[in-house]
């Protein structure tokens, strides 16, 4: 069962991530060079979007913030192995209740974003995060 904030009435978008496996943990602790870069590279209040969807705020030497996944499966297993990668280096990677989940729209120059490695196909669309009174998908 997801577990939902109390005042707000919406669902934590930490309780969505999906569980990785031992060999995406190993992976993730093999990232532990990019998460200090990241942290020593993007300035307090700097953005950067992961080619999965995923749009991180550096907030601090020591803090990212997530502050939208597109709702797909390849942004939600991204958004996993960040949060392991991250904490793997004593970083925090804030996600609740700064993460807008997004759907994925069409690009400006008409390219749709499914047509990279991380989109869904129709089969995966079970894997998303069901839309409710309690979840808003923006």
């Amino acid at each position: 069962m997801v577990k939902m904030s109390e005042e707000k009435n919406v669902a934590l978008v930490k309780n969505w991530l999906p569980e990785l496996s031992t060999e995406d943990k190993q992976n993730a602790s093999q990232e532990s060079g990019w998460a200090k870069m990241f942290i020593a590279t993007y300035r307090p209040g700097d953005f950067h979007t992961m080619p999965a969807g995923v749009t991180l705020q550096a907030i601090a030497h020591d803090t990212v913030r997530c502050v939208r996944i597109y709702n797909s499966q390849g942004s939600w297993w991204c958004l996993s192995m960040l949060k392991e990668t991250f904490e793997n280096v004593e970083i925090t990677l804030q996600l609740d209740p700064y993460t807008i989940v997004t759907q994925i729209t069409e690009k400006a120059e008409g390219e749709h974003p499914n047509s990279d490695k991380y989109a869904d196909t129709e089969d995966e669309s079970a894997e998303r995060v069901p839309e409710s009174d309690w979840v808003e998908v923006v």
